[in-house]
C-alpha cells in the first residue's frame, strides 16, 4: 500500500484509452471476469471523443493508481443524472482514500452542472465497495426501494428487434 496520500486526479482524454482499459481490465479479473470487456481502446478513445462517457484518471506520482468512468442518463422525474459505470483502485494504493476521491471528483460534475442524482451498481458480494458508498451517504435502492436491474444483452435486442 502506498504510503503517502498524494493523488493526482484529472479528467481523462482520448490518448488515456490505454491506461483506462488496462485498469478496466485489472478491475474485470477483480470481479471474477477474468475473459475482461469486449472494448478495446480503439472504441473507447473515440468514445471518450464523442462524450458518449467520461472519466478521471489518478496517479501516484508516475504510476497509475485508479480511475473511474461514467456517463449521462436521463431520468423522467429529475432530467440529467450521471450514472457511475466503473470505480478502480488499484490494490497497492486502497485504504488511503483515493475511492473516495474519485466518487467525489464525479460528485463534484453532477454538483455543477445541477444533475439531481448519481446512480451505481455494485457486486453483491463486494463488502469494501458497499461499504464505502454507504459511508458516503449512498442509497442502497433494493433494499430501501425496491429495485432491482435487469438487462436486455446483445442477443435478447436482437431477438427483440427481430420479433414482429
Amino acid at each position: 500500500m502506498a504510503q503517502d496520500k498524494q493523488f493526482s486526479i484529472r479528467a481523462a482524454t482520448p490518448e488515456d484509452a490505454a491506461a483506462l482499459i488496462s485498469l478496466i481490465q485489472e478491475l474485470a479479473i477483480f470481479e471474477k471476469y477474468p475473459d475482461g470487456p469486449e472494448i478495446n481502446e480503439d472504441n473507447l478513445a473515440n468514445d471518450l471523443r464523442r462524450h458518449a462517457c467520461y472519466a478521471f484518471i489518478a496517479f501516484h506520482g508516475e504510476e497509475l493508481a485508479g480511475m473511474t468512468l461514467y456517463y449521462l442518463g436521463y431520468s423522467t422525474w429529475q432530467g440529467q443524472y450521471i450514472h457511475l459505470e466503473d470505480l478502480y483502485v488499484r490494490p497497492q494504493f486502497r485504504g488511503n482514500g483515493l475511492g473516495k476521491k474519485l466518487i467525489k471528483a464525479v460528485a463534484k460534475v453532477a454538483y455543477e452542472n445541477n444533475y439531481k442524482r448519481l446512480n451505481l451498481n455494485v457486486l453483491e458480494w463486494n463488502q469494501n465497495a458497499r461499504n464505502l458508498y454507504s459511508s458516503l451517504n449512498a442509497i442502497d435502492l433494493t433494499k430501501e426501494e425496491g429495485w432491482l436491474v435487469y438487462r436486455f444483452n446483445e442477443k435478447g435486442i436482437e431477438t427483440l428487434a427481430r420479433d414482429d
